[in-house]
């Protein structure tokens, strides 16, 4: 028979389970990407040696052949594409885990006595919440891959130790470098164009979450406001959740101010990303 004290406990005594599962998630993050995607891809690359092969291969072929796709480089910039999904999509499986896992410590601190031990699992919610929230900004910062993949490949090119990519890259860098010039070779027109537009993608999906972390501190601060004054705990928990959430949402705003300037105006950062700012 289900009575209600297991009905209220159950979750509690599930909390190993959670713990664990954002734990395996952390480490899939890592470790999957690499194993699944010469899996899923068939381009044939294995690892990040093949990757810089390839990319040492298609980039001078890319840039010689006036920005055009050839296979080499077309099969570098999909088995990266797909590296960066895998690692977008666990990283949301990560957000997820933490998400659930920070409200069962919630839980446990509106319930836990004495007040030390309380406050030792109001740390340990607000620190699984600050897990989830910078995998939030992973999520968004692996669309480079599929939005972008030419522009995400180039911490790969910046540091090949190929002479004739170093040099094609010196020689990109230096017509980037070149603020007088109105047009740039279509090689490096179409690289300008991704590097924007990713950082537009990244303006934007910033700019969602800044919006979405905003609203979660205005409502959790109204809903503290409405907590009974002798409910301490409760208005602690919740005007402490508010600070967080508006402290990210000012950090996200931020974020997505620099990048919207880049897609902007992006000549001056991807000449930097080149020598190896990216």
């Amino acid at each position: 028979m289900i009575t209600t004290t297991s009905l209220t406990t159950s979750p509690i005594r599930r909390l190993p389970i959670v713990a664990s599962s954002l734990f395996i998630a952390i480490a899939v993050f890592f470790a999957g990407p690499p194993l699944l995607t010469p899996l899923i891809d068939p381009s044939g690359i294995q690892n990040r040696n093949d990757l810089g092969v390839a990319v040492d291969q298609g980039f001078a072929s890319f840039w010689t052949n006036g920005g055009r796709l050839e296979s080499t480089f077309r099969q570098a910039s999909r088995y990266w594409s797909t590296y960066h999904l895998l690692k977008c999509l666990f990283a949301a499986f990560v957000v997820l885990s933490a998400s659930v896992l920070a409200s069962r410590l919630i839980v446990r601190f509106q319930r836990a006595q004495p007040l030390g031990i309380a406050s030792l699992w109001a740390v340990a919610g607000i620190s699984v919440a600050g897990v989830g929230a910078f995998f939030s900004l992973l999520v968004i910062a692996n669309l480079q891959g599929p939005f972008a993949p030419i522009a995400s490949l180039l911490p790969t090119l910046t540091t090949s130790p190929n002479q004739h990519s170093m040099q094609v890259v010196a020689e990109a860098q230096r017509l980037a470098e070149q603020t007088h010039r109105t047009n740039y070779p279509p090689p490096l027109e179409r690289m300008v164009s991704e590097f924007s537009r990713f950082h537009l993608v990244l303006a934007v999906l910033a700019t969602v979450l800044a919006v979405l972390a905003l609203r979660f501190a205005l409502s959790a601060w109204r809903r503290s406001s409405r907590t009974a004054t002798d409910d301490r705990r409760n208005r602690f928990m919740l005007r402490t959740l508010a600070l967080t959430a508006a402290i990210a949402a000012t950090a996200l705003a931020i974020i997505a101010t620099a990048n919207a300037a880049t897609a902007a105006a992006p000549i001056r950062a991807f000449a930097g990303a080149l020598s190896g700012g990216f």
